[in-house]
């Protein structure tokens, strides 16, 4: 049956602290969040009455919550006070990719044994100025749909070489990056780190992948952090949780996005706020042997940025939609070790 009841955005406020509060820091496995509509139930019998909530009355309101207005962005590269060093960045300060600290990935995934990039992804990655460049401090990733036996192009940088020299890796830390990103349907920005050595644990996802922003164009209100670990495929699992922003702010803003990752726990935030953190994972070769934690993620791991067109990500979208260029700017990315440990 249907029952006449009002619910107040103060309520839904509440509810919204207390899962914020219980992300992060529990030490616990966290569940994916589900966004719920609560709406006002109306009927023309339903006049508007005073209604107690633990004794407090509140009177019934029509007004629209109000908008939560972005705080100014203050730049912040040196965060010895909170106990790091910062041990590697780029600031894209320059008029091109400093390739002593990025690789270019080519191709749809083939020529590294991994057609469509394990995801039935549509797009090659190119190194050329119309896919990617970096001016007035950022580096612009580009997605452009093409007329030729390439239905779209982008691109996907790394900090190992296909030489395989790792130029950046990183064991532990704090690792970031400033980053705004576009809306359209079947669009994949990321942000993410995957192992420079797989055969230490196995092939992916025995050695783990730290996903530290991906994004659905489709969905600009919301991204989501994961990690991938377990057996190698498709026997691995993974961990993820979608973190919803605030009205007035969304992908398309310039928004901090990073990981603190330590023995035994990983934390994922948006600038600074803590939404997942995960503290219980393994990894099982193909052998059968187990590992547990902190392997596989107690390795160094390399560093990835790019842009995805189509794919399993979001099977929902239609590319069909999108106009195309979409840009993806980053602003800078930084990595932080703790000064003591």
């Amino acid at each position: 049956m249907r029952k006449n009841i009002k619910f107040y955005s103060v309520t839904a406020i509440l509810i919204s602290c207390i899962a914020c509060f219980t992300a992060c820091g529990t030490g616990e496995k966290i569940v994916e969040k589900e966004t719920t509509n609560v709406e006002t139930v109306a009927e023309e019998s339903l006049t508007t009455e005073d209604v107690t909530l633990e004794g407090v009355v509140e009177e019934a309101s029509t007004e629209a919550p109000p908008v939560k207005e972005p705080e100014p962005y203050v730049d912040k590269p040196d965060r010895s006070d909170e106990g790091f060093e910062l041990v590697w960045s780029d600031e894209f300060d320059g008029d091109a990719l400093d390739t002593t600290k990025w690789d270019y990935m080519y191709g749809n995934g083939g020529e590294y044994g991994n057609s469509g990039w394990g995801n039935n992804e549509w797009q090659y990655y190119l190194s050329r100025e119309e896919n990617i460049r970096v001016e007035d401090g950022k580096l612009i990733i580009a997605a452009v749909k093409e007329d030729s036996a390439m239905p779209y192009t982008s691109a996907r940088i790394r900090t190992i070489t296909n030489r395989g020299e790792t130029l950046f890796a990183t064991t532990y830390g704090r690792v970031e990056a400033r980053i705004k990103m576009p809306v359209g349907e079947g669009i994949w920005p990321a942000f993410w780190m995957l192992p420079v050595d797989d055969s230490i644990y196995g092939k992916w996802a025995a050695s783990g992948e730290i996903d530290i922003m991906e994004a659905k164009g489709r969905l600009p209100q919301q991204f989501s952090g994961a990690a991938h670990f377990g057996g190698t495929w498709p026997n691995n699992t993974y961990e993820t949780q979608e973190y919803v922003f605030p009205n007035g702010t969304d992908i398309t803003d310039y928004h901090l996005y990073s990981v603190e990752w330590e023995p035994g726990e990983i934390r994922w935030y948006v600038d600074n706020e803590c939404f997942f953190t995960l503290d219980n994972w393994f990894s099982k070769d193909a052998a059968g042997t187990m590992h547990e934690a902190p392997a596989p993620f107690d390795v160094p791991f390399y560093i990835i940025l790019n842009m995805a067109v189509g794919g399993n990500f979001d099977p929902e979208a239609d590319v069909d939609k999108t106009e195309f260029p979409v840009e993806m700017e980053v602003d800078f990315v930084r990595v932080y070790h703790k000064e003591e440990g």
